[in-house]
């Protein structure tokens, strides 16, 4: 009865892909699936990458570009740890570059002072003296707007997972803004968009947690970035 079942949810997702790749053909539609950007160049190995410890934005002048969601949620202390250490996985050190990670950077983010409620400019120049106190050339500042985890069991939820965060990456000798990526994906059910066929054969078919979509957010945007 099992193997029955598997094999018509098999074949029902084997239809669902034609009918979707031949839609796409036809009418040109985009998914409402985040894409990933075209990788950037990776960047000199020689730059040294500090990455600051992952934090929830309240505030729009928190931001170092973009917008807040509205009605955001932001995660408790254990998640924002556990995500640290997902970025730390993902950023695989190339040859011959210096990273340095979000527990060493910590210190310099509570030695650096910032004000009670500083501008967008004044927080670019906040986290510049945070690379500059890391002794890095370059600084990589994740952010999390909104968190929602599933609700229910990977076979079935009533809500599913909801993440939207950023990776900021900063110049530290000149305090620019170089580059950033944004990730903002709300799993779906495959029948409200058979475009996203590919993720849902990928996720075996099953409804994930927030973390696995925030995971997947940190490796596309190390991409995005270059690291």
């Amino acid at each position: 009865m099992i193997r029955t079942r598997r094999l018509v949810l098999f074949a029902l997702v084997l239809c669902m892909a034609l009918a979707a790749c031949a839609c796409q053909r036809r009418a040109n539609v985009r998914s409402d699936a985040p894409r990933a950007n075209a990788p950037a160049a990776t960047l000199d190995t020689r730059l040294s990458v500090a990455v600051a410890p992952f934090s929830g934005a309240r505030d729009q002048r928190e931001l170092l570009a973009g917008t807040l969601p509205p009605d955001g949620v932001i995660p408790g202390p254990d998640t924002l740890s556990s995500l640290d250490a997902a970025l730390q996985t993902a950023l695989h050190a190339r040859p011959g570059r210096t990273v340095r990670a979000a527990n060493i950077v910590s210190s310099c983010v509570r030695f650096v002072h910032r004000g009670l409620v500083p501008s967008r400019e004044e927080h670019l120049r906040y986290w510049q003296q945070v690379g500059q106190c890391a002794d890095s050339d370059l600084l990589l500042v994740p952010v999390v707007m909104h968190w929602r985890d599933r609700s229910g069991a990977p076979g079935g939820t009533s809500q599913p997972a909801w993440v939207i965060l950023d990776l900021y990456l900063v110049d530290v000798k000149t305090g620019a803004l170089l580059n950033h990526s944004h990730y903002d994906y709300q799993q779906r059910a495959l029948t409200d968009n058979l475009l996203d066929v590919g993720s849902f054969v990928r996720r075996r078919g099953q409804w994930v947690s927030a973390g696995d979509l925030a995971r997947e957010g940190i490796e596309r945007g190390i991409r995005e970035l270059g690291l």
